[in-house]
């Protein structure tokens, strides 16, 4: 039996690689498995995608707030915390591509880069071609990337986010109570003749628009930054691994002459 599979080392390695990718196509990209792998990641994106959605109402509604206040004193603050809203656009956007490409890497790395890579495995034992190694090892290479990235992505988001949560929702809830009492106060009569009161309102205003700036930006870093700067670890992690380069080769100097001579020449 040993003295078989020796003989057949081969065929049997190029037989064992096709089942994986068989396998892989066929049974694994459509598993439950992989379908429920990210089901937290997602769930940790959905929670995140509601905050974003209160922020977004709340700009609107306190920007809309601070301009009841007399002598228009809060206009370029309204202005400022609406324009708040754009950024919010930008991390929301950043949520839902998140999420989508969390919906569809199980399937495409299981049922084609995966596959793929098993089926240049299998072929190189006969090619031993050092190219065709190469590719797999890429396909390879980028098939665990873009299975473990986002994942990680928002593991890290979420654990930069737990620090900042308590915070986040004071700030919805203040400026929810401004928001609230500024509308209320609006609707007396003596309200307009009473200057300090709209004072203290404007600086609480202020005061939730600085709070407000600062959700905003740890949302941004949280959803659009550290995506990123993963991807960017990834790429430098697998470089130090397997020694490759995914620069973009430079022309030699002795080519560079050729060519140089050669359009001098004409």
């Amino acid at each position: 039996m040993v003295n078989w599979i020796y003989r057949y080392q081969k065929e049997v390695l190029v037989g064992l690689f096709l089942l994986l990718a068989v396998v892989s196509f066929f049974v694994l990209s459509d598993s439950q498995l992989v379908l429920n792998m990210n089901a937290q990641s997602i769930l940790a994106l959905d929670e995140k995608k509601e905050t974003v959605l209160t922020l977004t109402a709340l700009t609107g509604t306190t920007s809309t707030a601070i301009t009841l206040i007399p002598g228009d004193v809060g206009g370029p603050l309204a202005e400022n915390i609406a324009d708040l809203a754009d950024y919010l656009l930008v991390v929301y956007a950043g949520i839902w591509l998140q999420k989508y490409l969390l919906s569809i890497t199980g399937l495409v790395v299981f049922k084609w880069l995966v596959p793929g890579a098993l089926v240049l495995f299998a072929g190189n034992i006969y090619l031993n071609n050092k190219k065709v190694k190469q590719l797999a090892i890429r396909l390879s290479l980028f098939s665990a990337v873009i299975l473990f990235i986002i994942p990680t992505s928002v593991f890290v988001s979420n654990k930069i986010e737990s620090t900042y949560n308590s915070s986040i929702a004071k700030t919805i809830e203040a400026a929810q109570q401004v928001s609230e009492t500024t509308k209320e106060q609006s609707e007396n009569s003596i309200w307009e003749k009473v200057t300090g009161a709209a004072k203290g309102l404007l600086e609480k205003f202020e005061t939730a628009f600085g709070n407000m700036v600062d959700a905003v930006a740890v949302l941004v870093v949280t959803t659009c930054v550290i995506p990123l700067l993963v991807f960017a670890f990834f790429i430098w992690l697998c470089n130090v691994i397997f020694g490759l380069t995914w620069s973009p080769s430079i022309p030699k100097k002795r080519v560079i002459g050729k060519i140089v001579r050669g359009r001098s020449s004409r």
